[in-house]
């Protein structure tokens, strides 16, 4: 028998993570919606879920490629992970929605790579994730050359970051 309070609160978690809230997604058969009269709080564009453990399903396809109806940049796993580290949200909208070049995601060392770059400056302008399979251990690198030179910044943990020389690895 499935303990219906467990999973509320484990739909409630992924939610959570992927920025939504339960109400964006399910209704309640109790849920009564606004007070009369009282104006609807803006909710945060809901994302598309999936789980963490179908990130593997993503290697050989472009960041962009939809899989079971959800692109590798449109996970929760990886939205939270690039929210979590990046703090920029310059770097974040080019991370996860750029319109530039990507390569197809690869297995390295152990964990996913996604490369992205800059539509016509891709040699100074471009920005990599890294992610387990699981949705674990996630880093972000950004190389901006105008700024950086020839070091690029990885974003290792919340708050944590670490400047590496060259641009951001593609594969």
């Amino acid at each position: 028998m499935v303990d219906r309070s467990a999973a509320a609160a484990a739909i409630g978690l992924m939610l959570a993570i992927a920025g939504c809230k339960p109400a964006d997604r399910h209704t309640s058969s109790n849920a009564t919606g606004p007070a009369p009269g009282a104006s609807p709080a803006a909710l945060p564009t809901p994302r598309p879920t999936a789980t963490p453990a179908a990130l593997g399903a993503y290697v050989g396809k472009y960041p962009f490629d939809k899989v079971d109806g959800v692109a590798f940049l449109d996970n929760p796993a990886v939205t939270a992970a690039v929210d979590a580290l990046v703090s920029d949200a310059g770097i974040r909208k080019l991370v996860l929605g750029g319109d530039g070049p990507v390569t197809p995601i690869a297995p390295r060392d152990g964990k996913l790579i996604a490369w992205g770059c800059e539509t016509h400056n891709c040699g100074d302008h471009n920005w990599t994730i890294e992610i387990a399979p699981d949705g674990t251990a996630p880093a972000v690198c950004y190389h901006d050359a105008n700024a950086m030179n020839d070091r690029s910044r990885w974003h290792l943990a919340p708050g944590r970051t670490e400047m590496r020389a060259g641009d951001c690895p593609s594969d």
